[in-house]
């Protein structure tokens, strides 16, 4: 198995079931790695599906399509030979089990969020031992890996912050002034004063190139940022300062509208 990677409800439509994974007889492998904050793996792509996901910090994964964040315990699955990169906001600690695919069939077809509960946690942090416990791994893994695989399978879908890269020239141009000031609230009217287009033209624009209204995009653009920020330990009120908002409770509001949760809990929420 060849795994070159280096180190150096609001979007629920971008969240989809994975298909049954399953041993084929073949070595599923896992490795884990400490980041410090903002540090990222250069683009990698592989040959076997990956589930990722971070027990501390949060991670961003760019992909050719647009970036996913992910509070702890939230595995991203990754087809293989998708190229993408990971970067850590607060010092993250990810888990990562590479599996083989089949012969016949894929058995991840495309990115998909799960909740990793506290066994399958526990069971990939055992299968991903020290080298010097290497004799005592081989005897655990045909036991274990099993009940990983079962547990997987049942794994319940998650929501998550996507936010879609725009294609068209003039939408990019828009979506740099947002992600330069995050606490920007210009209306579309005055965005689109020297883009070179009328804002009838980069709504329908937005709707095209990335499935969500403009508004919906920049309410994402703002989970997205404060999942970061709760990953570095800023407060619901300091998060809600810095995205424009006039209160911690307004903030709550959009961030529960958005994802389901409020953010402590869709944060904290494998904490004891």
């Amino acid at each position: 198995m060849n795994n070159n990677a280096r180190l150096g409800e609001g979007a629920s439509s971008v969240v989809r079931l994975c298909a049954p994974v399953k041993s084929t007889g073949e070595s599923v492998s896992f490795i884990s790695y400490r980041y410090a904050h903002l540090q990222s793996e250069v683009w990698h792509s592989h040959k076997t599906a990956q589930l990722t996901y971070a027990s501390q910090g949060s991670i961003k994964i760019h992909t050719a399509t647009g970036i996913w964040t992910l509070p702890p315990y939230r595995g991203l699955w990754i087809p293989a030979e998708l190229p993408h990169q990971i970067h850590a906001l607060g010092a993250a600690v990810t888990h990562n089990l590479y599996l083989p695919e089949d012969t016949v069939t894929k058995q991840v077809g495309d990115f998909c969020v799960i909740l990793v509960s506290k066994m399958v946690h526990s069971l990939i942090e055992v299968l991903t031992p020290p080298g010097e416990e290497k004799e005592r791994h081989q005897q655990r893994y045909p036991l274990m890996l099993p009940l990983l695989l079962h547990e997987l399978n049942a794994a319940a879908s998650a929501s998550a912050g996507f936010l879609p890269f725009p294609r068209e020239r003039r939408l990019r141009a828009v979506t740099r002034i947002l992600t330069e000031d995050i606490s920007n609230d210009d209306t579309l009217d005055q965005l689109s004063a020297g883009i070179g287009a009328t804002p009838r033209t980069l709504s329908r624009l937005f709707r095209h190139d990335t499935g969500l209204t403009f508004a919906q995009w920049r309410q994402q653009l703002k989970v997205m940022e404060s999942i970061s920020l709760m990953a570095q330990g800023y407060t619901i009120e300091e998060i809600a300062h810095r995205l424009g908002y006039f209160n911690g409770s307004a903030f709550i509001v959009m961030f529960r509208k958005t994802l389901g949760e409020t953010p402590q809990r869709y944060f904290n929420r494998f904490k004891d």
